[in-house]
């Protein structure tokens, strides 16, 4: 009788913890220097991420990678009197994304002397910069994790002394400069479906999960008219993200069918240990 008491017990006990150990969270968290995905009138023409690195935890992880140049270039449209291109160009780069679980995990990118837009070249000339972003660094970083408070994420990005040319600025007449040291989600242009977006921060939270993104640079084209040719896509300069899922609250109340599982455990060992004392006061008596 003892050992199917002790083999209930050890059923509630494992209905306690069960929903804790199905919901262990996971972390994860990845970087790139940089990334170009753009298609013309549907038609993919550039689709590269440089750099990538990832992991996820548990175990804890550590990843990195580095260059020490990136010169992409990728042919947009083009025929024998005009062609156009889509661009990015930079000095040493290095990605991480690591964890310290199960408290935190974070990545980062960071590049010297970036370079990227859009640029145009008459019959095969060196080509002219139609819409150019450049800056000495560029550098992001996203951490999330969870702590006594529970779930958190922050991002951050920096770059340093920023410049912004090119045709397209100068038909449209604008003066980006002043977007050296911009703030979280600064948008420093739209219009006609370019948009250019410094220290982008985007986070999505639930009530077990959360994940957060930070773009230093982030140049998107939707259906843009350039050069008589619709544009799409996005030209990202220091990507880095990360998340926590399946996070439960250690004084998470249990669910539904796990409180009928334990009720039914308790029950079955105070039945048992009732019915074992009746035995005995019988056995006494006998």
């Amino acid at each position: 009788m003892l050992k199917s008491v002790s083999i209930l017990a050890m059923g509630v006990v494992m209905a306690a913890s069960s929903s804790a150990a199905f919901s262990a969270p996971v972390l994860s968290s990845s970087a790139n220097a940089a990334s170009a995905h753009v298609s013309v009138a549907n038609v993919v023409k550039a689709n590269a991420t440089l750099a990538p690195v990832s992991g996820t935890a548990a175990p804890d992880y550590a990843d990195a990678a580095g260059l020490a140049s990136i010169n992409l270039s990728a042919n947009l449209f083009g025929d024998l009197l005009l062609s156009t291109s889509a661009g990015v160009q930079t000095g040493i780069v290095t990605t991480s994304a690591e964890s310290a679980y199960p408290g935190s995990a974070s990545a980062a990118a960071n590049i010297v002397n970036a370079r990227a837009g859009l640029y145009t070249s008459v019959l095969g000339a060196i080509p002219l910069t139609s819409l150019g972003i450049s800056a000495d660094a560029i550098s992001s970083t996203t951490v999330a994790g969870i702590d006594g408070s529970g779930l958190f994420a922050s991002g951050s990005s920096s770059i340093a002394n920023l410049l912004i040319s090119g045709s397209i600025l100068d038909t449209l007449g604008l003066d980006l400069a002043a977007f050296s040291n911009p703030l979280p989600n600064t948008v420093g242009l739209s219009v006609l479906g370019l948009k250019i977006t410094f220290n982008e921060q985007l986070m999505e939270q639930t009530a077990d999960s959360i994940f957060m993104a930070t773009n230093a640079v982030h140049i998107s084209l939707d259906d843009y008219l350039f050069q008589g040719h619709l544009l799409n896509g996005d030209i990202i300069l220091g990507h880095s993200q990360a998340s926590v899922t399946g996070y439960v609250p250690s004084a998470a109340v249990p669910e539904p069918a796990t409180w009928a599982l334990m009720m039914a455990g308790f029950g079955l060992i105070g039945f048992s240990l009732r019915r074992r004392a009746r035995v005995r006061v019988h056995a006494a008596f006998a």
